[in-house]
């Protein structure tokens, strides 16, 4: 029932009640006193009126009011929807590199498949000097994946992922493929030097490669005396009779042998005599233990000068600065190499080699 219906029930049930008092006190007391009470009654259903009306009124403004609070706290709490971060979303586990690895596997598997289909390969040219006077008499080549953005990566981050994986043997001919290519290359533009490479027992065995080295070197009969294959001292002691076989093979074709990363200074002179062995590297780290005291330094020059009776030579490598330089030439080692005298690079300084040399 609408407000205004309300209150005129509530008059005209105040005027009923006034009329039946009226004719109850008209017959007791009178017209003039009728009057009065009459004028009273009025004023008092009017004043009820009011009332009930003034109620019904506050009870609307306090409904509106309470409309109005209940909308505020929903506003509020849209706002604060609005207003709050988004729940995070979960991170994605990143797939963490290996220890002495920049690239996952993945990355690292895919970075090789891509080396061997399409040869994306760099060929790097790091100095090794003759001590003390530092001339430049021979290159060590290194083959590196070349990733994009004209970065790369050595060997040391992907070998042992390759063995894992049965990519070694076609990484290490391909590797070695492009270094034969490389210092063709460089051959043609720079003065007489010889060429370091790293050689696998892995290829030494694979028959069409060495094959096709042998292909390469009687194409290239000058290239032969300026060749030394490198294998690692662990390597050399553990190598099958056949690949030895191959390795003097090679010496006989004119190539040289190095033995590199030589822990042991106990070297078998015959042993390397009758392969060929030319060089014998030794991290220069490992020799400044030997530059300490008077003894060491006696023990390094007497190898020393019984290999070079056999015309083998030593090598230092891995200096990096000066203070290491100096620390280790009281043992008169005959080659030194590492960053103090060039870092690896793609392109060699002819022009500052052919000065040196």
């Amino acid at each position: 029932m609408p407000n205004r219906y309300k209150i005129y029930a509530v008059g005209t049930l105040y005027v009923s009640v006034c009329a039946l008092s009226l004719g109850f006190i008209a017959g007791m007391w009178g017209l003039p006193f009728m009057v009065i009470s009459l004028g009273l009654m009025a004023l008092a259903g009017f004043s009820g009126a009011e009332f009930y009306k003034n109620r019904l009124s506050f009870k609307k403004i306090k409904n509106d009011l309470d409309d109005i609070f209940e909308n505020q706290e929903k506003k509020t709490e849209i706002l604060k929807v609005k207003l709050s971060p988004a729940p995070l979303k979960p991170a994605r586990p990143r797939v963490k590199a290996k220890k002495n690895m920049p690239y996952s596997d993945a990355v690292t598997e895919e970075l090789i498949h891509t080396a061997i289909d399409k040869q994306s390969v760099d060929v790097f040219f790091q100095p090794i000097v003759r001590l003390p006077n530092r001339r430049v008499v021979m290159m060590e080549v290194f083959a590196r994946l070349r990733t994009g953005k004209g970065n790369s990566l050595s060997a040391s981050h992907y070998m042992e992922f390759a063995k894992s994986k049965n990519l070694q043997v076609r990484l290490d001919n391909l590797l070695l493929r492009q270094r034969l290519k490389g210092i063709k290359k460089d051959v043609r533009q720079a003065v007489r030097r010889s060429y370091m490479l790293n050689i696998e027992e892995n290829t030494l065995t694979d028959s069409l490669f060495m094959e096709d080295l042998l292909v390469f070197l009687k194409s290239n009969v000058h290239l032969a005396p300026r060749l030394v294959f490198e294998v690692t001292q662990l390597s050399l002691s553990a190598m099958k009779k056949e690949s030895v076989d191959i390795l003097k093979a090679l010496t006989k074709l004119g190539c040289g042998l190095s033995m590199d990363q030589v822990e042991n200074p106990q070297i078998d002179r015959h042993f390397m005599k009758s392969i060929g062995v030319k060089y014998i590297k030794i991290s220069a780290e490992r020799l400044k233990g030997f530059a300490l005291n008077d003894e060491g330094i006696k023990m390094i020059r007497r190898i020393k000068s019984s290999l070079a009776e056999d015309k083998i030579h030593l090598i230092s490598d891995k200096i990096e600065d000066e203070k290491t330089l100096c620390e280790i030439l009281d043992l008169e080692i005959d080659y030194g190499q590492g960053y103090l005298f060039g870092k690896p690079t793609r392109e060699i300084a002819t022009a500052r080699l052919k000065k040196s040399a």
